[in-house]
């Protein structure tokens, strides 16, 4: 009995130590995959999935570590004055979700987009962040300091791509990121 106890208690403790911080990317990341479960689940409408255009992220000041350090939004396509459908998720340092807010507003549909919805195309955008972030210089702020991100349809070269533009709160930089209509990347690129 003791032995089980200690081998518990020790297995507590190394994940307690080993639970990292994340960064305003993963963040972002980890709201995409959140807002699809919740889809899954039932617990919000279908429109949140495939009406989705943008998200914002703000860092919070954490008051103690069950506070929440992320703020993300996410908003419907809306072309009008009034303020868009959307969804505030609030995510701790490791990205666990603590809760989330519905907002009325309104919503239209958005563009088609192929076999994946607009979630999924932009989350396949963050991985770009991600994965390059810690080796490209170019990247890195938008890694940390990542603001927002906007899903956009680009039709200049012939064929459908999905333009993710994304920005951050460190040098106002745009980062804009190409994918074919499966959510796989073909460039990126660095605009004031």
């Amino acid at each position: 009995m003791k032995k089980t106890f200690l081998i518990t208690l020790m297995t507590l403790f190394l994940n307690v130590a080993m639970a990292e911080d994340i960064n305003m990317a993963r963040a972002a990341e980890l709201a995409c995959h959140r807002i699809e479960r919740l889809v899954t689940l039932r617990k919000i409408d279908e429109s949140y999935l495939n009406n989705f255009s943008h998200l914002k992220i703000e860092l919070l000041t954490q008051e103690n570590p069950e506070s929440p350090r992320f703020k993300v939004t996410g908003e419907q396509y809306n072309s009008t004055a009034e303020s868009a459908k959307s969804i505030i998720l609030n995510l701790n340092n490791e990205g666990k979700t603590l809760g989330h807010i519905l907002s009325d507003g309104a919503s239209e549909v958005g563009p088609v987009w192929g076999t994946k919805d607009p979630v999924t195309l932009m989350e396949n955008s963050l991985h770009f962040v991600i994965e390059n972030g810690p080796s490209n210089n170019e990247v890195s702020h938008f890694l940390v300091d990542l603001s927002s991100v906007s899903l956009l349809q680009d039709q200049t070269t012939g064929q459908k791509l999905v333009k993710a533009k994304m920005t951050n709160s460190f040098d106002n930089k745009i980062l804009l990121v190409w994918l074919n209509i499966e959510g796989e990347f073909i460039r990126y690129e660095i605009t004031q």
